[in-house]
């Protein structure tokens, strides 16, 4: 969800926005809604919670080789086709 609700400059988030935030469902101070000319960077943010850029989950090598066989194991079953023990004769 983008919690901007006005439109602000690029890195700076407005009693507005605070207050989008708010009606999302975070919990945000109310002292915000006395003052509108406040303003909040997200700079001061992460240095607050002291949040850093979180790089994305990786599959390990193993989920990669059980993926792989999982394939080829079906890719086998679906090629290999049992004889039929029906004569014609």
């Amino acid at each position: 969800m983008d919690p901007t609700s006005s439109a602000c400059s690029v890195g700076v988030v407005t009693s507005n926005d605070l207050a989008a935030i708010d009606a999302m469902g975070w919990n945000i101070n109310t002292d915000i809604y006395n003052n509108r000319g406040y303003t909040f960077t997200t700079a001061q943010a992460f240095a607050l919670s002291g949040a850093a850029h979180i790089a994305a989950g990786v599959p390990e090598p193993a989920s990669w080789a059980m993926m792989l066989f999982g394939f080829g194991a079906i890719g086998g079953a679906m090629r290999s086709r049992r004889k039929l023990g029906i004569s014609f004769g």
